[in-house]
């Protein structure tokens, strides 16, 4: 028999919210250029820091179902942008950490399409303005559940 294993709407925003809800609060989105590390998300072996922003007191609402979609999301509330950017580069990764930036929870790619973090554009100045809030995009987990809502 193949593999269809499937969980409910249910269980996958209990998994969200458990993973990402309020641990996440008041911890950093690091900005970094550089190579992708591989494996378990570090604090360390990152390349070049570009920017750092912070997440709200609240980090994140509640998980829902998305429609039509074989995922559930949880997005984020209003992250504080990093009005002076450390570094110049192109963005590459991220990585989000507590608050005080000593624990790694995950990490992802950044681009302007086809990517876990999506910013407007990749190339950063040192002393720019940053921010993941813009053209209407936010900044969402995503955990899929093995089937597809109507």
């Amino acid at each position: 028999m193949a593999v269809d294993f499937r969980n409910t709407d249910l269980r996958v925003n209990a998994a969200l919210d458990a993973l990402y809800g309020s641990v996440v609060n008041s911890g950093k989105l690091r900005i970094y250029d550089g190579s992708y590390p591989s494996g378990e998300p570090t604090t360390s072996g990152h390349g070049t820091l570009l920017a750092e922003l912070t997440f709200g007191a609240t980090a994140f609402g509640s998980a829902a179902a998305v429609s039509g979609q074989s995922y559930n999301q949880i997005q984020a509330n209003a992250i504080t942008a990093d009005s002076s950017a450390d570094a110049a580069g192109t963005a590459v990764h991220f990585l989000v950490t507590n608050a005080a930036g000593t624990t790694a929870y995950f990490s992802g790619t950044v681009g302007t399409s086809s990517a876990d973090m999506i910013i407007d554009n990749t190339t950063i100045a040192a002393g720019a303005n940053v921010s993941v809030n813009e053209s209407g995009q936010a900044f969402r987990v995503r955990l899929p559940k093995g089937w597809t809502t109507a």
